[in-house]
């Protein structure tokens, strides 16, 4: 999943040709969004680790669940952006939820403050259909762990039981 995410946000840098990208991951459990991966041409601009605690209740996460592409119009997204830009005006500054069957997984953040970069709406309906090839990757690992984490605990519990009858035979 982590090689998927690194492949995504590489070949969305690339597409845009933007400066900075991040992958944010939702961890609904905990209602908290952390950075997971970054490519920033700037290492002032990183934000590997940095991690928040949002509300479900909060517009960006009602919006993005709602697979709500989000950028620099939306008055909540200016306010965002300077935690990514300070101060800086962005040529591009967007987020893309990354979702699958209305679960939120994570959310790409795409910004740039180069007055030579630009992104028009196929663009950004492009983006958003990887990130929804990422959702599908993303699904599928998930589901590859969970059934993996079912068969341990079902060896286990099989394991432990023939113990205790071995003991009582």
């Amino acid at each position: 999943a982590e090689k998927a995410v690194e492949i995504v946000i590489k070949e969305i840098y690339n597409f845009l040709k933007i400066e900075d990208i991040y992958f944010i991951r939702w961890i609904p459990q905990e209602k908290r969004l952390e950075v997971n991966q970054e490519i920033v041409i700037d290492k002032k601009h990183s934000l590997k680790g940095f991690s928040h605690i949002a509300s479900s209740k909060n517009p960006l996460i009602k919006l993005l669940y709602k697979n709500q592409l989000l950028t620099y119009k939306n008055k909540n997204i200016k306010r965002l952006s300077k935690v990514f830009l300070g101060k800086q005006v962005p040529s591009i500054f967007c987020l893309i939820p990354v979702l699958i069957r209305s679960e939120l997984l994570g959310i790409i953040v795409c910004s740039s403050t180069s007055p030579f970069t630009e992104a028009n709406s196929e663009d950004y309906r492009i983006t958003q259909d990887i990130a929804g090839q990422l959702a599908v990757i993303l699904n599928q690992a998930n589901l590859y762990e969970e059934s993996l984490s079912t068969a341990q605990r079902e060896f286990l519990l099989n394991s432990i039981t023939n113990k205790i009858l071995l003991i009582y035979i």
